[in-house]
């Protein structure tokens, strides 16, 4: 069974935060690299990026990361960008939803070999059980399920329609 958790205005909405604590925090940046785990993460670095330009005439550059989010050790992620690109810039990160952390963890992991200016974290919904060691900087919403329970996030083409519990 389903539960809604948030429809679509309450997404738009959370998205429209997301964007202005983005833009508070980093204010000075000429650019932000806003790098989205597939799939959902990078659908929500294109709508982020709009209302980030609503706001503020600032470049915001949009690449992917693919990690195997069943076993991330058995292929390593995959940029849509090459890592010396982001040397020097502020990274975001950006998923739909933070579970374990494990994901964002093996994320992480490849701009370790680079000096970003810095790496943060955006996500629409932050369950509170981690396993790994992730904090999230931007969180549309937080809450607290049990391990067991799956949070959904629902799509219409390029737009957020709404998000479940079950």
């Amino acid at each position: 069974m389903q539960s809604l958790i948030l429809d679509k205005e309450a997404l738009e909405q959370k998205l429209i935060r997301l964007a202005h604590q983005i833009l508070e925090d980093q204010f000075d940046e000429e650019e932000i690299c806003l790098v989205g785990i597939m799939q959902g993460g990078h659908q929500i670095c294109a709508i982020l990026k709009k209302e980030i330009q609503k706001i503020k005439a600032v470049d915001v550059s949009i690449s992917s990361i693919s990690v195997n989010k069943e076993n991330p050790l058995l292929r390593p992620s995959e940029l849509s960008r090459d890592i010396n690109y982001f040397d020097g810039k502020a990274v975001i990160l950006v998923d739909d939803v933070a579970n374990s952390g494990r994901t964002l963890f093996y994320a992480f992991q490849e701009f370790l070999h680079i000096m970003p200016k810095t790496v943060k974290v955006a996500v629409l919904v932050d369950r509170e059980h981690k396993r790994f060691p992730v904090h999230c900087d931007y969180v549309g919403t937080s809450l607290g399920t049990t391990i067991k329970e799956h949070i959904e996030i629902v799509f219409k083409g390029n737009k957020l329609e709404a998000a479940y519990l079950s």
